[in-house]
């Protein structure tokens, strides 16, 4: 599907049914945490080649190319892309600044490179001082370890680093609470290097979460650090601030080091481990730790090793590679989850040149430079060409009834069918999908009723989800909910999670009309205008002064109430005559009484009437009024208020340039409003792009959502995401895709090697604006490259002169066809300008 014509220029020819209004997609996986059968993927895009080295980290993988430079992907919440930016990249990123290393390690959260000169420079993750720079501060761009100049190679623990010397010796930093740093030293940790004890003759390096080990030049191993699970291999279990010598142990030629388990090659292609082996990472067939060295079963010609959190893998001198022990994310490599106690292959992999572990995943550099991972895939770290952010609205996948209405969580979404049936997408770990499984969904799964036989819960009205559980309103009055019960937020009397809707909340004779899920609680709007709340109550958010309830309870003093809401730890409602009260937490000022002191009792809002409508975030809400306004109050440090500033305010504001607004939702930190034009507008928290306006930029002012066509009738604010329920009964959603609550189907697993690519394969679909065959097109752009501009022909008429791609590589543009013949139309984009992707879009379109 694509050619490289020279470094800046691709043609992408495809055909396009105008009048089908469709794009041929990408399959993509429904897999997610820990386990569900994986799914095929069709991957396109641009190899990354030129790698001539790996090193895997906990959600992040970087790469060392022949030219000297680093390249990482995945996950960046502190930088260890090393990009200057904390947002993670499903892309290879460069590293800034680097331009001549040599070898590159990645940790849990932070990153660091050795440079031909000797010099190492680090980036992320700094709490413990594991950059070695002498300070405490986070870093996104490399910073060099101070006080070194002749290293030759580096390795990065749980957050620890060490770096072996021209001299053959080690120095360490970072933390050092059990003594990995080996300087026999009870000191916590140091943020500048230091030498390890008694150690010399070093050949290589191999560190684990909180060990660390040597092999010497005479093939012995020393190892220091944690030894609770028996990881140092010196037959005892107790902690060492020194190395000390592995037992029974010579000839070794390689060395990985798992997060509490550690395995050596040997001279002879065979392969002994030692330390934890609750997962089988050991191969020994059982599940017996062992604090000396134990013979792998079933595996000779070994050369190379590597060590993830509960797994190994061993690369052969044929090019193949085997993995053992556990499997919940594909991480064997098997197209499977099941787990293996002995060495199973790696299905379709050879030619395999080295191999890398990170904590649930794995990449193999292969013969032709380029990069293969497989595994866990949440945070984009195998590359394979998926995207985890949307910058504007893309559709729902695998949705085939209408829908009627929908529900927001922390990570996960819910949609309401016209039959009355519910869908689920997103993070499953405590059941919130209610499909029986605690498998993460990036595709719309079927809530039960019953898990044995399966049998789908039905005649549903309303739902509401709060950060890890969903609730639903059924047509004969009864409310049931599922997912995670810790402070008894399902309502059902206990405090089990529940992976389908299996209990029927108690609320005796009382009819409920509503209901509003926070962080961990529930309410229930009745019938007769009270208020009944179950679950957590550790700020009076179930309105009277009691510990936590697994049923409901009445709230005190509250009463003729029209409309409910619940943030994270509080709760509004709408009365008859036009006012709120809320109760429950008030740091922020969310409670809109005019203080910050949380309250047992509904307590009315400051100078507001008129309200029909009330919407609440974690720390903020906002109201809709009678006349098409909405204020808000609360925390405004995203500028989730709308008023054009980022200051909190105890009482309602007054949302700017807003009206003939129908509803509203609120995210975590975001707002979004439909009018009654049926278009929608943000505000607040961008930095995932749950804005929907093609930016990552946060807006203290409503923006409109870009690429929605057909009317908005309903939305739902998540976490870090949004979800939109379009006239034509269709759900689109943007923003954060970590946990599939986008719903577009990325792939959250790979069971089987896919191919780590650094450009993906530019996508064009057309689409009538209204749904229905006519003169007008949205012209929809993905998979472009980001943050450019871009000028857009059609059948070589400038269509657009300046078009802005976003951040992740999308656009929306109209094309009118008005009295254009039938036949071939020719589209252009040219970005930056000097890449130029040819569509053809070969149909016929009814004649006007």
């Amino acid at each position: 599907m694509y050619k490289w014509i020279n470094s800046m220029m691709i043609i992408l020819v495809c055909a396009i049914s105008i009048t089908a209004g469709f794009e041929p997609a990408v399959s993509a996986s429904n897999d997610g945490l820990p386990e569900t059968q994986p799914q095929a993927f069709i991957q396109t895009g641009t190899p990354l080649l030129n790698v001539v080295a790996l090193s895997a980290g906990g959600g992040h993988t970087c790469s060392l190319l022949n030219d000297g430079t680093i390249r990482c992907w995945g996950e960046n919440e502190y930088g260890q892309l090393g990009n200057n930016t904390t947002k993670d990249s499903s892309l290879p990123v460069v590293v800034s600044g680097l331009s001549n290393g040599v070898g590159v390690a990645a940790s849990a959260s932070h990153s660091c490179a050795v440079s031909n000169d000797g010099t190492i420079h680090c980036w992320g993750y700094n709490w413990w001082g594991q950059l070695g720079n002498g300070s405490y501060d986070d870093s996104h761009i490399p910073v060099p370890v101070s006080n070194l100049n002749n290293g030759i190679a580096v390795i990065a623990g749980g957050s620890h680093t060490c770096a072996l010397l021209s001299n053959d010796t080690v120095r360490c930093w970072g933390y050092n609470g059990y003594g990995q740093l080996g300087n026999g030293s009870s000191s916590n940790y140091s943020n500048i290097p230091v030498e390890v004890t008694d150690l010399s003759d070093v050949a290589l390096l191999a560190a684990g979460s909180l060990h660390t080990c040597a092999v010497l030049n005479n093939g012995n191993v020393r190892c220091w650090g944690y030894n609770g699970d028996g990881q140092l291999g010196n037959g005892t279990n107790s902690n060492s601030n020194i190395p000390v010598d592995v037992s029974n142990l010579e000839d070794v030629t390689t060395l990985a080091a798992g997060s509490s388990h550690t395995c050596a090659a040997l001279i002879d292609g065979t392969v002994k481990c030692w330390g934890n082996n609750g997962g089988g990472q050991l191969g020994n067939g059982t599940y017996s730790s062992s604090n000396t060295p134990i013979e792998v079963s079933e595996l000779t010609n070994v050369v190379a090793l590597s060590a993830g959190d509960s797994h190994t893998c061993a690369l052969l001198d044929n090019g193949t590679v085997k993995c053992w022990g556990q499997n919940y994310y594909g991480q064997l490599g098997t197209g499977t989850r099941t787990h293996s106690l002995l060495p199973v292959p790696v299905v379709g992999l050879s030619n395999v040149t080295a191999l890398v572990s990170g904590q649930f995943h794995n990449c193999a550099l292969m013969s032709d430079t380029s990069v293969m991972c497989w595994g866990n895939n949440q945070s984009t770290q195998l590359a394979e060409g998926s995207n985890i952010f949307r910058s504007t609205a893309g559709e729902v996948s695998g949705l085939t009834e209408n829908m009627i209405g929908l529900t927001g969580g922390g990570s996960h979404t819910c949609g309401v069918t016209s039959v009355g049936k519910v869908k689920c997408w997103g993070r499953n770990l405590y059941g919130q999908l209610g499909d029986a499984t605690n498998y993460n969904s990036s595709s719309p799964v079927e809530v039960l009723s019953l898990a044995s036989p399966q049998i789908s819960l039905e005649g549903v009205i309303t739902l509401s989800a709060g950060q890890n559980h969903t609730c639903a309103l059924m047509n004969n009055g009864w409310v049931r909910c599922w997912g995670s019960n810790g402070s008894g937020q399902l309502g059902d009397g206990t405090y089990n999670h529940s992976n389908f809707a299996s209990a029927r909340v108690n609320l005796g004779s009382g009819v409920p009309t509503d209901l509003a899920g926070g962080f961990n609680h529930t309410c229930a709007l009745l019938g007769d205008g009270t208020v009944w709340c179950w679950g957590s109550n550790a700020y009076g958010q179930l309105g009277e002064e009691t510990f936590t309830r697994n049923t409901p309870i009445k709230v005190r003093d509250l009463s003729n109430v029209t409309g409910i809401t619940a943030g994270d730890n509080h709760n509004c409602a709408v009365l008859n005559d036009g006012s709120v009260k809320c109760w429950g937490r008030n740091n922020q000022g969310q409670l809109g009484d005019g203080t910050t002191t949380d309250r047992f009792l509904p307590m009315a809002v400051s100078g507001l009437s008129n309200a029909i409508a009330v919407a609440a975030g974690s720390s903020h809400t906002c109201a809709l009024l009678q006349d098409g306004t909405i204020k808000c109050w609360g925390a405004n440090q995203r500028g989730q208020l709308g008023e054009g500033s980022n200051t909190s305010s105890n009482i309602p504001v007054l949302v700017n340039g807003l009206n003939g607004i129908v509803s509203l939702t609120a995210g975590a930190n975001h707002t979004c409003a439909v009018s009654n034009e049926g278009s929608l507008k943000c505000w607040g928290d961008n930095s995932n792009a749950q804005l929907g306006d093609g930016t990552f930029t946060n807006h203290n002012t409503p923006v409109e959502v870009i690429g929605l066509s057909g009317g908005v009738s309903a939305v739902a604010g998540g976490g870090q995401h949004t979800c939109v329920l379009l006239n034509i009964g269709k759900i689109k959603c943007m923003g954060n895709d970590q946990y599939g609550q986008l719903g577009w189907g990325r792939p959250l697993i790979a069971s089987q090697p896919v191919q780590v690519v650094e450009l993906r394969s530019p996508h064009l679909s057309m689409n009538y604006t209204d749904g229905q065959p006519g003169s007008v097109f949205t012209l929809t752009g993905s998979d472009f490259p980001p943050d450019s501009q871009a000028v857009v022909r059609v059948n070589n008429h400038v269509l657009s002169d300046n078009l802005s791609i976003s951040q992740t590589g999308d656009f929306i543009i109209f094309l009118d066809t008005t009295g254009t013949a039938t036949g071939n139309y020719e589209v252009n984009v040219s970005v930056n300008p000097t890449a130029v992707i040819n569509f053809v879009l070969d149909s016929s379109r009814p004649s006007e």
